[in-house]
């Protein structure tokens, strides 16, 4: 056993015991280039994936494709996305925005194939097959939570329920809308102009501050199907990307989304100048 000259404390190795040492002394050994330090070797490794911009640890669910730079940040996802509490819970939210849909006169309609939904009306877990285009990460399907055709028909949204703000897998989601959108550009899904909505219907910080407790859900679901009728048909081919809404995100004080902010770099500029922030 070793024991520390400070607290008396007793390890069974004296490498874990120099490692308490430290925090007694304050000394962070282990430097990165970019001026930050830290007391572990481990921990500098996990900074220098900020930089590398490195995932090691992928979800092995089917169609998912979210990786993180920790596994306890792949531990959370899986209980949250793939657990059957997670996933009740997030279809209870989806339910909310089903209700709210129908509530202003969206008419659903079942998936069929490649066809969209006529004008006002909407469909849920359209599946879209990724075999053309999965040769650049896992899952050879995406569901998309809710495919909507406003009234003026001049447009397709798809909009996805995100309780969770793709917290620690935005560039995961950004791979995936990227790759259904490659996937419309080679087949005949839609000869019309196609809006991502990522609407989150849970907590938020506007401007660095908690925002969420005054927002009501209902209106906030009100707010999401106005959207949903404003928004404008680009002039383009079918199968383009007009944009990509995040609605309820947190923000910075600037009102800049903190996802781009921390995430950015893996957003091609094509896509990161179509991006609108609802806060």
């Amino acid at each position: 056993m070793q024991a520390c000259g400070e607290c008396g404390k007793a390890f069974k190795s004296k490498y874990a015991m120099r490692r308490h040492a430290l925090t007694h002394s304050g000394e962070r050994p282990f430097g990165c280039p970019c001026g930050v330090a830290f007391k572990q070797k481990s921990h500098l490794r996990r900074h220098e994936l900020t930089h590398s911009g490195g995932r090691p640890f992928a979800c092995g669910e089917p169609c998912c494709g979210m990786a993180f730079t920790q596994k306890w940040n792949l531990g959370r996802h899986a209980l949250q996305k793939h657990s059957p509490e997670g996933c009740a819970r997030h279809k209870h939210e989806e339910q909310r925005v089903c209700h709210g849909l129908q509530s202003a006169g969206y008419q659903f309609c079942a998936a069929t194939g490649d066809y969209m939904p006529l004008p006002n009306g909407f469909t849920r877990e359209m599946r879209f097959d990724l075999e053309c285009v999965s040769g650049r990460g896992a899952g050879r399907i995406a569901r998309v939570d809710f495919v909507v055709t406003p009234p003026d028909g001049g447009c397709v949204v798809f909009l996805e329920v995100d309780e969770g703000q793709h917290r620690h897998g935005h560039a995961g989601g950004l791979r995936r809308m990227a790759r259904v959108m490659e996937t419309l550009a080679r087949g005949a899904h839609t000869h019309v102009p196609v809006w991502w909505v990522r609407f989150n219907p849970g907590p938020f910080k506007h401007g660095g501050s908690e925002a969420g407790g005054g927002q009501p859900r209902e209106a906030r679901l009100q707010r999401l199907v106005e959207l949903l009728s404003a928004l404008p048909a680009q002039s383009s081919t079918g199968g383009t990307l007009a944009g990509l809404v995040y609605m309820y995100y947190d923000s910075a004080a600037d009102g800049s989304l903190l996802l781009l902010q921390e995430g950015g770099g893996s957003m091609c500029e094509d896509w990161r100048v179509l991006v609108h922030s609802v806060p």
